[in-house]
């Protein structure tokens, strides 16, 4: 998000410094539209559920000024003076977005957990570079649905303009001069045309393969700043619309914008074909003003407060997320809307002071614009501030080290199920007996580790480790992706047994293969792992928050995953299911739908001739454990939570307590299935433990850690072992 063509001072319209560029007060008013659309979005506004587009208005701007700057000079010169034009865009992006920047990093170096900050100076120092939406994009970030955002993830929109500044003089002269001769606005509108073209196809396919890169990366939104671009190259001819139709294109656009902003959300798939009708709406705004530029939609967007608006835009961009995002961590609780609102407007006062006191002095400073190479090199010098200013924070995390010395986790005599002999149809029964002591030995260190102040210095896995705690199939590709259909051959356990076990469901049945996996070495099963991520293992339409869309992929694998299972008709078939497919997924997972859905599951795997055993729900805390941990390293229970189900943002329930827990099991255990309730392993009747003994039990806000699943596989394998013999 830019800005280009701003007055910078509030007053009568006039020309633009750009030799026969006219000064638009219409494209500041749009720019004051669009800056208004993200703000309030980002606040939590619910009436905007779509402001996001007016990152796109953005774009369409862009595109327009830029392009039409570029072709002024290649027309009036026959040459483009490149190392001037990127000193003009230094001199005006960096200062303001370096500043906001190294702010921003002191600021969550203060006040967020030791642990995220480790994650956050990274994005900082990728924003700093420009390419920070290459790292989101690399992480898969959500941007409309991400619950722990990057204080500088707004930063993405901006190495999008960066790129674009870098490639697109290129394209527009390159094209413009093709043959050598004068330079021809028809070459340049055909070569601008084929590459938008491209791109919007591009995004529509991204969009459903990899959302992620389609939000983020260039290739997928150059269409965007190409459609501007189109618009400035096509002037001449568009200045000759009659004013009546000018007008009504004027309000058409900002009726399509209006609409975008108040029909889309974050369920959209986006930008994709969605994002068409922002995107048009920007330009329709643009052609209008050409021919009547102080009429209709023009004259609104001409009056001085939006005008005033806009001219600050480029700062409010940039002081508001971050500003909405660390005052939580600085107070300690999420905000109201009312105070998110508060806030986001107060930050206008920030954009203000910045626009008088960065903005201006910076863009109009003389000794920086007589000479480009004097701009590109304090360009270098700032960026490598922001750089100094990550680096300075990477290096100042206080040490995630605990105190003292934690009891080593280990079940004393736990139950052995003796491997079979060769030929044997089953293992012998469980040792009931041996059972119960073992979980005995559980229940006695959770409920001991409730008193736990401090973070041990012997925690497994440590702190800075957690977030790779992962099981095999996370991270060996049988944890299948979210646009994946095929069920993989992934195959561990004790391979060359005729007799086999299936672990499936989604990551919160993958969590527990460390235990499954330790048992079918021990007792001589092949185990087989189909496991897919946020899929679970019920037949049911999902819609899916990363993919933005009705999740087909999730049902047609796990239909699938079925048909191997009949095929296979395995000893045993483990299911896991993450307790928490709520709002965000259409799903009422409490709901007779959901329990039906499992019991048919159970039933069908029954049918096939193999018996299924339900992993019950593991509690989940919501927050993100070893975050918390390092900001409260002597102080453990901050980080415990209630066992008591609660409802949080987007209307889900969490906690072990949940009404669904009761009438799953009862699902389970009607249609043939055994049902192993695993709650008393991680919490007693008031609390849930984040670290027992020496263990840290969860790597994020719902997964188990490796160890803690090792620590765990006694009671896993004889509830499996009990399951076998039923």
């Amino acid at each position: 998000m830019v800005r280009d063509g701003a007055a910078p001072r509030v007053g009568p319209p006039r020309r633009a410094s750009r030799p026969g560029a006219p000064f638009r007060p219409d494209i500041e008013g749009l720019r004051a539209v669009a800056v208004v659309a993200v703000v309030l979005f980002h606040a939590g506004v619910g009436v905007v559920p779509g402001g996001y587009v007016g990152v796109d208005v953005f774009y369409v701007i862009s595109g327009f000024l830029i392009t039409d700057h570029l072709w002024r000079e290649t027309a009036r010169s026959g040459r483009l003076a490149f190392a001037r034009f990127y000193a003009r865009r230094a001199r005006r992006l960096l200062p303001a977005a370096i500043l906001v920047l190294v702010v921003t990093m002191a600021v969550a170096a203060a006040v967020l957990p030791p642990l995220e900050v480790r994650s956050v100076w990274k994005d900082g120092l990728y924003c700093a570079l420009y390419a920070g939406n290459f790292r989101f994009a690399a992480d898969r970030t959500n941007y409309l649905a991400d619950r722990i955002p990057s204080p500088f993830q707004h930063y993405w929109s901006l190495g999008v303009e960066e790129q674009f500044y870098l490639l697109w003089p290129l394209l527009v002269v390159v094209a413009s001069m093709a043959w050598w001769r004068r330079p021809s606005r028809a070459t340049a509108i055909g070569a601008v045309a084929a590459v938008s073209a491209g791109s919007l196809v591009l995004s529509v396919t991204l969009t459903r393969s990899d959302q992620p890169a389609a939000f983020f990366l260039l290739p997928a939104r150059a269409w965007e700043l190409g459609l501007g671009g189109l618009v400035a190259l096509a002037a001449p001819e568009l200045r000759r619309l009659p004013p009546a139709a000018a007008r009504a294109a004027g309000w058409a656009g900002l009726a399509a914008i209006a609409v975008s902003c108040a029909a889309l959300g974050s369920r959209t798939p986006y930008p994709g074909t969605a994002a068409v009708l922002p995107v048009a709406g920007a330009g329709a705004v643009l052609i209008a003003g050409l021919s009547a530029p102080s009429a209709g939609a023009g004259r609104w967007l001409g009056r001085t407060g939006m005008r005033a608006m806009g001219r600050i835009s480029y700062s409010w961009y940039l002081w508001h997320y971050p500003v909405l995002i660390l005052a939580p961590a600085a107070v300690g609780h999420a905000l109201s809307e009312p105070a998110n609102v508060a806030l986001a407007a107060g930050t206008g006062a920030l954009a203000v002071l910045t626009f008088r006191f960065v903005e201006q002095p910076t863009r109009q400073a003389g000794w920086w614009s007589a000479r480009p190479g004097r701009s590109l090199k304090s360009a270098l010098a700032l960026s490598s501030a922001g750089v100094v200013a990550c680096l300075g924070a990477a290096v100042s995390i206080p040490s995630l080290h605990g105190h003292g010395m934690a009891p080593v986790a280990v079940i004393r005599n736990p139950p052995t199920t003796v491997r079979p002999a060769a030929g044997a149809s089953a293992p012998p029964p469980p040792a009931s007996t041996a059972l119960a002591a073992a979980q005995a030995q559980v229940v006695a260190a959770v409920q001991a580790s409730a008193g736990t102040r401090d973070v041990p210095a012997n925690l497994t896995p440590s702190l800075s480790a957690a977030s790779a705690s992962e099981a095999a199939p996370m991270v060996d590709g049988c944890l299948t992706s979210y646009t994946a259909t095929a069920v993989p051959d992934c195959l561990f356990g004790a391979t060359t047994s005729t007799r086999s076990i299936v672990l499936f469901g989604d990551s919160h049945a993958a969590m527990w293969f460390p235990s499954i996996d330790a048992f079918a070495n021990h007792a001589g099963y092949r185990l087989y792992v189909w496991t897919k991520a946020a899929c679970p293992p019920v037949r049911i339409v999902l819609f899916s928050p990363v993919l933005q869309r009705t999740w087909t992929e999730c049902a047609t694998w796990y239909g699938n995953a079925m048909a191997r299972i009949a095929a296979l008709r395995p000893s045993l078939v483990v299911v896991g299911i993450a307790p928490n497919y709520d709002a965000a997924y259409d799903v009422v997972q409490n709901g007779p739908a959901w329990q039906s859905g499992l019991a048919a599951t159970v039933s069908a795997t029954r049918q096939a001739g193999s018996r299924v055993l339900v992993l019950g729900s593991v509690p989940g805390p919501v927050f993100n454990v070893p975050d918390c941990l390092s900001a409260n390293l002597t102080d453990v229970p901050a980080c415990d939570f209630s066992p008591i189900g609660r409802r949080v943002s987007g209307g889900g329930l969490v906690g072990i307590d949940l009404p669904g827990d009761a009438a799953a099991a009862a699902a389970v255990r009607s249609a043939g299935g055994a049902y192993a309730d695993v709650r008393p392993w991680f919490c007693t009747a008031s609390l849930c433990d984040t670290v027992v003994d020496n263990l840290l039990v969860y790597r994020d806000n719902s997964h188990i850690t490796v160890p803690y699943a090792d620590y765990l596989a006694p009671l896993v394998g004889d509830e499996m072992a009990a399951a076998l013999a039923s």
